[in-house]
């Protein structure tokens, strides 16, 4: 037959999940006697979503656009870019101090974006056992249903002054409130647009991150 070469398994599952959600009986196998039940759950669907795996590793079927991590020479060379890009270039306007405190915020709290860009100003405190440190609380993770899932993390500073994120928050946050008149306006620790918007300071990020790899 033909080869499934317009999508991918990893497609297939997400809409058989999808069209799950909606099944009045989502729990019960789908009763082919009696035709009811959950219809995403018939062994044909299954069988259809493998084969189209099965397809996949042979490279007979369409290819992955899976994004990857950036590898540390990638990183490393975009916090760069962003300490030395001057101000006047790719719309930044003064605002790469807070993007390089943003990238390495992620970097050390093994944090994704999302989670960075909803990251308060109130959950970054010092530490209450060693004073030279801070504490920072993350609360949006996928994975965190309650309370204590989200522990306070204790970050500490480091050797490495263009990797370090003490330096970059101080820059970052000594720049911003020199920029609103000595006050924090916004309740998000990376409100780079100084517009209370996770979203628009997620679509930032994205767009200033792709801005740097076409550059090089």
């Amino acid at each position: 037959g033909a080869l499934p070469t317009e999508g991918r398994s990893t497609s297939l599952e997400y809409y058989k999940k999808s069209i799950s959600y909606f099944m009045p009986k989502w729990q019960t196998n789908w009763d082919e006697v009696l035709e009811r039940g959950n219809l995403t759950r018939l062994i044909a669907v299954n069988n259809l979503i493998a084969e189209v795996r099965t397809h996949e590793v042979r490279k007979q079927g369409k290819a992955s656009s899976a994004k990857r991590a950036l590898t540390i020479e990638e990183f490393d060379g975009l916090v760069e870019f962003f300490w030395k890009v001057q101000s006047s270039h790719h719309g930044f306007n003064g605002q790469r101090y807070s993007m390089a405190a943003f990238c390495l915020w992620q970097y050390h709290l093994i944090t994704c974006i999302d989670d960075a860009a909803r990251t308060e100003v109130s959950s970054l405190l010092q530490n209450d056992c060693f004073p030279f440190a801070l504490t920072a609380h993350l609360f949006w993770s996928k994975n965190i249903r309650e309370e204590g899932d989200a522990p306070p993390q204790s970050l500490f500073a480091s050797m490495d002054k263009k990797n370090s994120l003490f330096i970059a928050l101080a820059i970052h946050l000594e720049s911003r409130i020199a920029y609103d008149n000595g006050q924090v306006v916004s309740c998000y620790l990376f409100d780079v647009n100084r517009n209370s918007s996770p979203e628009n300071s997620k679509s930032l990020a994205r767009s200033w991150m792709k801005s740097m790899f076409e550059s090089r």
